[in-house]
């Protein structure tokens, strides 16, 4: 799976980046006219990921990324995504240099990269967002072979540093290798793990992860004699009962 990682977006390493970390390959707003300017690509984006996680910390697991959310876990993310092209245009980018950079990462995989961002005033909407659909990002986490409560633990974790410093988060690919600490960057890297988590929360995803206990039936002969029979809103019991009037336990409503 893709070497992904989430980043702390701090506006003020961003404007930094663009003035002293890729001056030299880009034109800014208001320079001098005639400048010869190199397109951004990819490489500008992943550079502010190496920005970012000098200050950190960085969030490192395999499939974590904005762009994997959106795609295989929830697509109401996406609501919450923007392209990286925001963040230098904000910056002082020249916008038509700006909009050649990618707006999600390419998770095929290729060469180091950012992605897109979630700004700090819709940090506090992913949480809300996970925590309403909590069951089904567990469930669809499982699916991907991917440790349930481990994986959201590290994402809420990344939600929280982010939302007590008012900053953002910004996504990156092929810039922090998990099992390569000797290469990691000095603001630190954390893990999924689940000895890590608050044990609170812990005990909360773990219960959360659970299967839903199957709907004992009654048998006919039971139906016949009333027992086992629930009585329903509308007055139904039993076999009689329409199959709204029950809410199974384990319904995704979402």
């Amino acid at each position: 799976m893709e070497a992904t990682a989430l980043h702390i977006l701090d506006d003020a390493i961003v404007a930094a980046y663009l003035r002293d970390g890729i001056s030299p390959i880009i034109t800014r707003s208001g320079d001098a006219p005639g400048r010869r300017a190199t397109p951004p690509t990819a490489g500008a984006t992943a550079g502010l990921a190496v920005a970012l996680a000098v200050a950190g910390p960085s969030f490192v697991h395999p499939g974590i990324s904005l762009t994997a959310l959106e795609a295989r876990i929830d697509r109401g993310v996406g609501m919450l995504l923007r392209p990286p092209a925001r963040l230098f245009i904000g910056a002082g980018l020249d916008p038509a240099l700006a909009r050649q950079m990618p707006v999600r990462l390419d998770l095929a995989g290729g060469a180091p990269m950012g992605g897109a961002f979630i700004p700090a005033h819709l940090v506090p909407e992913l949480e809300s967002l996970i925590e309403r659909r909590l069951a089904r990002f567990l469930r669809r986490l499982a699916d991907a072979e991917m440790d349930p409560v481990a994986t959201l633990g590290l994402l809420l974790d990344a939600c929280a540093v982010a939302r007590a410093r008012g900053c953002g988060l910004y996504e990156s690919l092929d810039v922090i290798v998990a099992d390569a600490p000797a290469t990691w960057p000095p603001g630190g890297v954390r893990l999924a793990d689940r000895k890590r988590l608050d044990p609170v929360l812990r005990r909360r995803l773990e219960e959360a992860a659970k299967p839903p206990k199957p709907v004992k039936r009654p048998g006919l002969v039971a139906r016949m004699l009333g027992r086992g029979s629930a009585v329903t809103p509308n007055g139904h019991a039993g076999a009689d009962a329409w199959p709204g009037d029950a809410v199974d336990p384990g319904r995704d409503d979402h």
